[in-house]
């Protein structure tokens, strides 16, 4: 097995931001024919060890939590099928992908990372993992952590509205009667200008849709979010 890690101290693959914090580019690669790994998701640098620590953990956790289920679905099959069907169908050469963006707004680093499986079937599955990381901590946020003790009394409401908007606007495009209102644990992350709610494949639409997104303008909630520069 050809086991490839590649580390992306060089600042070639580093972006630093105005607060002093650097998030490196990891690349996890490995390849044993048939089935393939090319993972690249952030390391965080930053003055407060054990805040980074903490945040560069779960994240390195779960990539390898990933890889491990895609070797899982990889040893299963070639257990179920004739090691001849196996060895020949190209529906075997399994592959395991990750990307990721970020942005830091005030205090919170907003982590998206795209997880990306091609194991069989007519094309690939994706989903997207995200981490909105207090930077003072190293908490994960929750949707409602962002909003004030006024704005938690009714920011679903105003962000399922305007799901349910967009949404009416090309019906056709969406499971409608599958969206049943934001949770608790709802999927999110931060931008300059809005927060944006997004959904798996085929959680409110069909595949073709891709990744349902919505944007909510901070402008919406005035005085009820806690974060300075977002009000």
């Amino acid at each position: 097995m050809l086991l490839t890690l590649c580390f992306g101290l060089n600042f070639s693959f580093a972006k630093v931001n105005n607060k002093g914090i650097v998030v490196n580019t990891l690349n996890l690669k490995e390849n044993n024919k048939r089935i393939e790994f090319d993972f690249k998701y952030p390391e965080v640098k930053m003055g407060n060890e054990h805040v980074q620590n903490k945040i560069n953990i779960l994240i390195k956790g779960d990539i390898y939590e990933f890889k491990k289920y895609i070797e899982d679905i990889y040893n299963e099959s070639i257990n179920i099928y004739p090691e001849e069907i196996v060895k020949t169908s190209p529906s075997f050469n399994y592959k395991g992908m990750s990307t990721f963006d970020y942005e830091i707004v005030d205090n919170i680093l907003s982590l998206r990372v795209t997880l990306i499986q091609f194991t069989g079937g007519a094309h690939p599955m994706a989903f997207v993992k995200n981490y909105n990381f207090d930077l003072n901590t190293g908490e994960v946020l929750k949707i409602e952590d962002i909003f004030n003790e006024e704005g938690k009394k009714n920011y679903k409401e105003v962000i399922d509205k305007i799901i349910l908007d967009k949404m009416n606007e090309s019906p056709e495009n969406y499971f409608i009667d599958d969206f049943k209102g934001i949770g608790d644990n709802v999927q999110y992350y931060l931008t300059k200008d809005d927060i944006v709610i997004f959904f798996q494949l085929y959680e409110i639409a069909p595949y073709s849709a891709g990744i349902p997104e919505f944007k909510i303008p901070y402008s919406v909630f005035k005085d009820e979010l806690i974060i300075d520069n977002l009000k």
